[in-house]
């Protein structure tokens, strides 16, 4: 029972997302600007609705990250190094590492993203 459930939470999550999507296009449209990163502890979204920027990196498995440095000298690079069998996707409103970011970009490209164990599942 509980590999159903989860099936059926994924299914929603998705569905749950384009409706999200709507909403916040809705609120674009409408002069409300707004960049929204949302978890449920399973599955990750990022919408982007043009305000200012929003980055997003993919971490895959088995890469070396031994060379990944924070773009401000400030802060020390806690926990920039993952383990070999990590995979990961991080948004942030700039570019927080040396490492190639992608841009969202709500007009001509990606605004939202939905997410889970590392992975981009869906690209709007």
């Amino acid at each position: 029972m509980g590999e159903n459930l989860r099936m059926q939470v994924a299914y929603d999550f998705q569905d749950y997302a384009e409706v999200i999507n709507e909403i916040l296009c809705n609120m674009k449209e409408n002069n409300a600007d707004v960049n929204i990163v949302l978890s449920d502890g399973i599955y990750m979204l990022g919408f982007f609705s043009g305000h200012k920027k929003l980055h997003y990196i993919v971490r895959n498995k088995g890469e070396d990250f031994s060379n990944v440095r924070l773009n401000d000298p400030d802060y020390e690079n806690i926990g920039l190094i993952k383990a070999i069998d990590e995979q990961a996707v991080i948004i942030a409103t700039e570019k927080i590492t040396n490492e190639d970011w992608k841009e969202f970009d709500y007009n001509h490209g990606v605004r939202i993203i939905v997410c889970q164990n590392g992975k981009i599942l869906k690209k709007i």
